[in-house]
Order: C-alpha cells, then sequence, then structure tokens
C-alpha cells in the first residue's frame, strides 16, 4: 500500500560595540547591479575549538560594513570564523552583535572586508514578486532567480518569511544569503529549502532582522556556543545537520533534546515526525504533526506531512481535508495541490486531479523535475490539449 505514495510530497562575555565607525557610505537609488552585490555579499566560513573546518555558508551587508547579515544556524556550534566577500576583500568575524533563534538570525561583528552595503527593502513584498536569490551554494558566488509565491509565518519560526519558487535549485552555503528585489534591495536572508528537488527556498524578511542592531554588545563566537549548549533551537539545528548527514539516530536524538527544552516549537515537532515518517514510524509522525498544529493550527506544512500519513494509512477523506487546510492558509502551495491532485486521480476524480497539477505546475514548473515515472506520466497528461 506504501508504495502508491513514494510520490507524496513531505515538506528543512559581550563587549560594548561604541560606535561603528564604517557606516555604508550611501543608500544606492537604483539599488546596485547583481555584479556589484558581490562588494556586500560574503563565503562565511565557520571553525571549531580546534580550528577545524565547520560549515559554509553566507553573509552580507546591509546598514552597516562592520555588520553582517546570516541566519544563526551557521554559527550555532562555530568558536571562530571568517568572510571572504567575492571582491576578495576578507575579514575575521570578531563576534556577534545579535541572534534571535527561533527566526534563526544574527548578526555578526566583522572587521570589514566588503565595500558596499546593500539597500533595504522598505516597500511592501507581495506574492508574484519577481527577485534574485545571491549567495554561495557550494562556496560559489551565484544569483538564481525566483518568484515569490507566499507570505507569512511558514516556517513555523515566528518571524514574517516569503517563500520563492526558483530557476534553478540552489545548494548548500546559500544559507544566509540575501533575497535582492527587482531593484537590487535586500528584502530577505536566506534560509532552508523546503522541496525535495530545491526549488523552493525560504527567506527571512531583513526587517525582521533590523531589531536585533539594538542590542548593543558583542558577544564571543566560543561564548556563544557555550552559553547555547543546552538550547532548544541550537539543538534542533543539529538535529537538522545531522539529518542531512544521514544520521537519523542522531537526528532524533537531539529532536527530543530540543522539544524537552521547548516543546512549543513547532519546526522541531514537523522535523521529528519527518523523520518517524521515513523511517516507517507512521503513528509517531502524525503525533509530532498533529502536536505541531495544536500549537500553531495555521501551520501549513504540518497539515500537508500530515495528509500525507492519512492517505498512507487509508483515510483519505481525512488526507484530502489536511490538503485543503493547507491551501487554505496559502493557496500557492504547490506540493499541496500536487498532493491533492495525486489523491484525487486515486480516486477516479480525473478532471479534479488536472486542475490541481495544473495549478501545481503553474506555481512552480520544477516540482515534477526529480518525481518518478507517475508524476511524469501525469504531467504529460497536463500537457496534452
Amino acid at each position: 500500500m506504501r508504495t502508491e505514495f513514494k510520490n507524496k510530497l513531505t515538506i528543512t562575555t559581550g563587549i560594548t560595540i561604541g560606535l561603528l565607525i564604517f557606516w555604508c557610505a550611501a543608500v544606492y537609488a537604483g539599488g546596485p547591479s547583481i555584479q556589484s552585490a558581490a562588494g556586500a555579499v560574503a563565503l562565511l566560513e565557520t571553525f571549531d575549538e580546534a580550528g577545524k573546518p565547520l560549515f559554509k555558508g553566507t553573509a552580507f551587508l546591509v546598514w552597516n560594513k562592520e555588520v553582517a547579515v546570516t541566519r544563526y544556524h551557521a554559527i550555532a556550534d562555530a568558536h571562530a570564523a571568517k568572510v571572504t566577500f567575492a571582491g576578495g576583500g576578507t575579514a575575521e568575524v570578531e563576534g556577534v552583535i545579535g541572534v534571535d533563534r527561533a527566526m534563526d538570525a544574527a548578526l555578526l561583528k566583522i572587521g570589514g572586508g566588503g565595500s558596499i552595503c546593500l539597500e533595504e527593502n522598505v516597500g511592501e513584498v507581495k506574492r508574484g514578486d519577481q527577485v534574485t536569490v545571491v549567495g554561495y551554494p557550494y562556496g560559489e558566488y551565484r544569483a538564481t532567480k525566483g518568484m515569490v509565491t507566499a507570505l507569512g509565518d511558514i516556517s513555523g519560526g515566528g518571524g514574517k518569511e516569503i517563500l520563492i519558487v526558483l530557476e534553478a535549485p540552489l545548494g548548500p552555503g546559500a544559507s544566509g544569503g540575501v533575497v535582492l528585489d527587482a531593484r537590487g534591495a535586500a528584502v530577505a536572508v536566506v534560509g532552508i529549502g523546503l522541496s525535495v528537488n530545491g526549488y523552493e527556498v525560504l527567506g527571512l524578511l531583513v526587517s525582521e532582522v533590523r531589531p536585533l542592531m539594538k542590542e548593543g554588545q558583542v558577544i564571543g563566537l566560543s561564548d556563544l556556543a557555550v552559553r547555547d549548549e543546552e538550547n532548544p533551537y541550537r539543538l534542533y539545528h543539529l538535529g537538522n545537520l545531522f539529518d542531512q548527514q544521514g544520521n537519523t539516530k542522531m537526528a532524533v536524538e537531539y529532536y527530543l533534546r530540543s522539544l524537552k527544552a521547548n516543546p512549543d516549537y513547532p519546526p522541531a515537532h514537523l522535523a521529528l515526525g519527518l523523520v518517524f515518517r521515513r523511517t516507517g514510524r507512521l503513528d509517531e509522525a502524525a503525533e509530532e504533526y498533529r502536536e505541531a498544529l495544536r500549537i500553531k493550527p495555521d501551520y501549513g506544512p504540518a497539515h500537508n506531512n500530515l495528509g500525507v500519513i492519512c492517505g498512507i494509512q487509508g483515510m483519505f477523506e481525512e488526507e484530502m481535508a489536511h490538503y485543503r487546510a493547507t491551501l487554505g492558509i496559502n493557496p500557492w502551495d504547490a506540493q499541496a495541490h500536487y498532493n491533492l491532485g495525486e489523491t484525487l486521480m486515486r480516486m477516479g476524480r480525473i478532471d479534479e486531479a488536472m486542475e490541481e497539477y495544473r495549478a501545481a505546475l503553474d506555481i512552480n514548473p520544477h516540482l515534477f523535475k526529480t518525481l518518478e515515472l507517475p508524476a511524469r506520466t501525469h504531467l504529460l497528461i497536463t500537457n496534452s490539449p
């Protein structure tokens, strides 16, 4: 029975700063080009206590040439770090100015290296906006075009986010990159991918990160690592890291430790549920998704994944109800449209299934690229006259 569902998509001691002397010299009225943005976007490399490499990500400059925006998970376990800009400038990371662990955001104090600051987008972000994601996937400077398809607290971390459908998949190292609007202004900081084929990624709005500038102290990376040793958000991010490395046992251990420290963090319940589902522990997976929905009833990814479990267990009406709930929260959720189409097709409701496949394809033309034959067959049918 379970093989029928293999294509269902599831949705992973401070010192005072004082006056910082290198304020950005200018605001670019038309926004910098992607090429000039290289002076503000850096490869971020972190190291453990022994100086061994830990993580490669991205960081960028918006308000100040000595302050870089990135993601908390990129530096959560680091004892040292450096940034390298595409123009050749490098600098050590002197510490952390501010962090929001739940939203997965951090501001780093760096010793220069960049040549410009990006302008911050201050306008309204809307569905359908064309954007460019700039960062260092696989350690290489790259710009990838995309479109905003959803807004809100999509990951469950409590911040204002956007979901972007990309023209090409990103890779490791893109986290902490910048999302630029059509003028080249910074809209969001890149976070986790949300789809199995890498064509969807989350961005936390830069406006959500700006308040961290007010924290006013620099905390050394080693001090932060010691302070956060049992922090639930650090434990959650380490769980994600182990999961990405295929170490299921350690991933479950860290997710459970995270939830013991904070039982009300929906992303940890979702992540644990995903691991349980992959390992065949379906009832436990469903329990985690339901707990995430108890905490956050409008948590679309939990609805979508609970729908998948219901389908595997033969509860088709409940399965469809969860997909429709996902689409009620975000009508542009391509994965939910696709999953609903699969269920309708299996029930013989072909015309309705075609509508859902077309909706999924309109939102994310790349959705079917890594799926197996049944989805490819449906795609051919969808594109037929």
